[in-house]
């Protein structure tokens, strides 16, 4: 089969009509004319990167109180731990954490 290359957007409708079709990966590789491996792939590339776009909230919990301090203490489970001096804009802190994600 000769191969192509599809834009995102081409995968993305792709993953979305096989999953709309109720056909086998491999009746569904056959009717659009690419072998069921680019099928497969594509199904787990789409599966990891919409897992990746769900936002995972984690709880914040007081340590301590302390009234004499401003600190702000994040700590992320990779054992990354974040002091500022005062709390930051939640858009900081969304920033912050996807930074620290990727690698």
């Amino acid at each position: 089969m000769k191969r192509r290359r599809r834009s995102v957007e081409e995968i993305e409708a792709l993953c979305a009509q096989f999953r709309e079709s109720n056909l086998t990966q491999r009746r569904f590789a056959e009717e659009i004319g690419v072998s069921v491996g680019a099928v497969q792939q594509w199904l787990r590339r789409h599966r990891r990167t919409a897992q990746a776009r769900v936002p995972r909230f984690v709880e914040a919990v007081p340590v301590h109180a302390s009234t004499d301090s401003g600190d702000c203490r994040i700590e992320l489970s990779a054992g990354i731990a974040v002091v500022c001096r005062s709390l930051p804009s939640p858009a900081y802190i969304v920033a912050l954490v996807r930074g620290l994600r990727t690698p």
